[in-house]
């Protein structure tokens, strides 16, 4: 079974491998620490710098979920408005309030009773526009009734409800975007210290059997990674509930791998190859985050039930 380096691949396995690192050399005594000055005075340049910037990211990411949430709230909203302002119209016309060939002010085919289509956000911003715009037409006539529940008015101000969340979500996710960049901007000097490290660390212990190398290069971030997959299996619960989350994702942090998951059962499974200590990074919508730590030693691994 071959084992080799396995340089980070994603912003989270680089702030994390910039934290291990500085983190060990900080906790070494002065007389023990090998990393040369240039390597450590880069290091604890980058690595506060890179935290920051990160940590900015998941606030960015908390509010753009948040906001996105909130415009499909309303956007929904708006769905149920429109479909039953339409529907309602249509009992009128089966009682004789309004004409078949009204149902042509709100985009509507004279011959057949079926609503427009209400299945994207186009959809719905659409019908939303025929009614607002169709009910003024129609209400110009003379002896037109207009319809009652809900009312245009309804529609117009669940309208602007909308507007107004999704120009939130839009700003959110151009902050997310900013925030990105920023860190995007520093990935290439990370990795140049990264691998500077890693090299200097890996010299040091290289007379060490090949094991012990890796043992103590671990302790400063180093991360290896086996050619053999193998499995990390378990289940997730709530305990609140009991059932497992609806939505969950679970992340190998050392690497930036992602486990394929069932709601139904709750069950997890993510192929690795990493050796050593792995921690899985568990995000649930509406739960805490939760990390656990794995040992890894190159066989399948079932964590068990994992409370949320």
């Amino acid at each position: 079974m071959g084992i080799e380096r396995h340089l980070p691949q994603s912003n989270i396995t680089r702030n994390r491998a910039l934290s291990r690192g500085r983190q060990k050399n900080s906790d070494t005594p002065l007389p023990n620490r090998f990393l040369s000055s240039t390597t450590e005075t880069r290091m604890n340049t980058i690595q506060p710098d890179y935290k920051a910037k990160m940590l900015v990211v998941d606030q960015k990411q908390a509010i753009s979920l948040n906001s996105t949430a909130a415009k499909n709230t309303q956007v929904d909203k708006l769905r149920m408005l429109c479909s039953h302002f339409l529907q309602v119209f249509n009992f009128m016309v089966a009682e004789g309030k309004a004409t078949t060939g009204d149902r042509a002010f709100y985009g509507m085919a004279a011959s057949t009773e079926a609503i427009l289509p209400l299945f994207t956000e186009a959809d719905v911003l659409d019908a939303a526009d025929r009614i607002i715009s169709g009910e003024a037409a129609r209400m110009a006539i003379a002896g037109a009734i207009a319809v009652p529940i809900p009312t245009a008015a309804e529609v117009t101000a669940q309208r602007t409800a909308f507007q107004t969340a999704n120009t939130a979500q839009s700003t959110a996710v151009d902050a997310l975007d900013t925030a990105q960049e920023a860190v995007t901007d520093l990935n290439e000097e990370a990795d140049g210290v990264i691998k500077k490290v890693w090299d200097e660390v890996e010299t040091h212990y290289n007379e060490e059997p090949i094991e012990s190398k890796r043992a103590n290069s671990r302790e400063y971030g180093v991360t290896y990674i086996s050619t053999q997959q193998f499995n990390i299996t378990g289940r997730l619960k709530v305990t609140a509930t009991g059932l497992p989350p609806a939505v969950a994702e679970i992340i190998l942090v050392e690497t930036g791998a992602k486990a394929t998951y069932d709601s139904a059962s709750g069950a997890f499974t993510l192929k690795t190859g990493l050796t050593g200590d792995g921690t899985l990074h568990i995000v649930s919508a509406g739960l805490t985050d939760k990390d656990v730590v794995v040992v890894l030693t190159g066989e399948d691994v079932e964590v068990g039930e994992v409370l949320l």
